[in-house]
Formats: structure tokens, C-alpha cells, sequence
């Protein structure tokens, strides 16, 4: 019983390590943000304070005196919707803020997509890369993979025989895979590397883009790099034929958090590409 509570403790810390850095990066720049326009809000809960205190005064003049209790009922409301208005703008930050913040959401459900794998299967969650991170690293009997989790709008469709990014309210708006493709390459050849440079061995990194959106395809591999649709993740991955039996322990364990420099340092230079992971 104890192993079994133990076991899953360590999954549950595990998995809340998924987008711990997005999540730390969108606070950072939510707090920043509040704090540079901390004159607008004063100016705009001063604007709403008189604009009620207004309201309310003609609300009670225009009431006669056996409908006061209408008239307090609406100043109320009145207050309490100017109170909600303030919060939502408090609450909405810029897209360049509010997409890291998706980006945990898109980690956060890849970590609870993979949480359906064998136990047999090790997974690591949010690895730091320079400034950046790895989402999650995944070994199991097929390999070792590398996946880059993306949160978007956009749906997946193949047009003239190249996957695009369409946007749900505008056809006319599509988005080029290629950029993504070609940072998850770059990744898992870094990683490659770091494994490689640590353990003396050479390793082959699956890069994978696990998509959290539309994609009836459900998935497909592109110039090396899987595609694959979040909630086909588990089904597909462990769909993939075993390969020769390779005892990886020593990788997982190099790799695993708080082995290196900040708990969770693995490389040390800027990867200057890289952003969250959203699309």
C-alpha cells in the first residue's frame, strides 16, 4: 500500500512540473505588466467610483420613496458589474503575456495525456535548455522522444499536400508549420548532444509536436518530426513497434530533475529561438 501511495505521489509531482516554467514566466510578465500600468488603474477605479456614485445618485432621485429598495438593488448592480469590468481588464493581460500561459495549459495536457502510459515507460517534465526548456522527454520500448507541447486555435488541415494552421473564424488565414518543425528538430538534436556528452553513448531523439487543437488527421510525421493530435498521444505512442531492447536507465537518470546546476539546468547557453509553447 505504501509503494503504491508513494508511486503516486511521485507521478502527481511529476506531472505538476508540466509548465511550471510557463506558468513562473506568465506571472513574472502579468506582475510586471500590472505594475508599469499602475496609473491606469488608479485612474480607471477613480473613473468607475464616480461613474457609480453618479448613477446611483440619479438612480435615487428618479425613484420614488417606496422603491428605495429597487434603487439600492441597482446601485448593486451597478457597482458590482463595474467591480467584475475592472477585474476581467486586470485579467487580461497582452497576447504576448497570455500565450505563455497557454503554453502551460498545452504542457500541462500533454503531462496528463502521458500519465496513460505503461509504468514501464519514464517521462520528465519541463528540463531546462539554456533560457528555455524541454516540455517533456519520454522513454519507453520504442525510444526516446522529445516532445514539444503547442496550444492553439488554429486546426490542422492538409491543403495542396502541406499541413497547415487554419484559423476557425477565417479559412483565409493559415499558419506555416515549418518554423515549429524546424525548432523541435533543433531541440532534439541539442538533446542528442547533452545525453551523448554526458553518458558517452550515442542516442537517436524522436522529435514529436503533440497538438492541442483541432487535427482530424490525428497525426503524421513531416520531415522527421511526428505531429501528433493530444488526445492520440498515449494510443499512438505506444503503438510504435518495440525496438531492440537498449537499457536507457542511465539516460533517464542524467536527465532526471535535480541532478544539475538550478535543479533543473541542462545546457548552458541562449537558445535564442525558442518561446513557449503555443502556437
Amino acid at each position: 500500500m505504501a509503494l503504491l501511495v508513494r508511486d503516486w505521489w511521485e507521478r502527481r509531482r511529476a506531472m505538476r512540473r508540466a509548465g511550471s516554467r510557463a506558468r513562473a514566466k506568465y506571472r513574472q510578465l502579468r506582475r510586471n505588466w500590472l505594475r508599469r500600468k499602475r496609473t491606469l488603474w488608479v485612474v480607471a477605479t477613480l473613473v468607475l467610483a464616480v461613474c457609480w456614485w453618479a448613477l446611483s445618485a440619479l438612480v435615487f432621485a428618479l425613484t420614488p420613496p417606496e422603491g428605495d429598495g429597487f434603487a439600492t438593488w441597482t446601485s448593486g448592480l451597478v457597482a458590482g458589474s463595474f467591480v467584475a469590468l475592472l477585474i476581467a481588464a486586470r485579467d487580461t493581460p497582452p497576447g504576448s503575456i497570455e500565450r505563455w500561459q497557454e503554453g502551460a495549459y498545452g504542457e500541462a495536457a500533454t503531462a496528463k495525456a502521458l500519465d496513460r502510459l505503461p509504468r514501464d515507460w519514464d517521462v520528465l517534465h519541463d528540463l531546462r535548455n539554456g533560457d528555455y526548456n524541454f516540455d517533456h522527454v519520454v522513454v519507453g520500448p520504442p525510444g526516446l522522444f522529445l516532445l514539444n507541447s503547442k496550444s492553439s486555435i488554429y486546426q490542422l488541415r492538409a491543403i495542396d499536400g502541406e499541413l497547415k494552421g487554419v484559423h476557425p473564424d477565417d479559412e483565409t488565414l493559415t499558419m506555416r508549420l515549418d518554423p515549429l518543425i524546424r525548432q523541435a528538430k533543433r531541440d532534439a538534436v541539442t538533446l542528442k548532444k547533452v545525453i551523448e556528452a554526458r553518458t558517452g553513448r550515442a542516442v537517436w531523439v524522436q522529435p514529436v509536436i503533440v497538438w492541442w487543437g483541432r487535427y482530424d488527421d490525428g497525426g503524421r510525421t513531416i520531415d522527421g518530426v511526428a505531429i501528433v493530435q493530444g488526445k492520440e498521444l498515449a494510443k499512438r505512442i505506444t503503438g510504435l513497434p518495440e525496438k531492440r531492447r537498449t537499457d536507457l536507465s542511465d539516460v533517464v537518470e542524467i536527465l532526471r530533475p535535480g541532478r544539475h546546476r538550478g535543479g533543473r539546468q541542462l545546457t548552458g547557453g541562449r537558445n535564442s529561438d525558442r518561446s513557449a509553447g503555443r502556437a
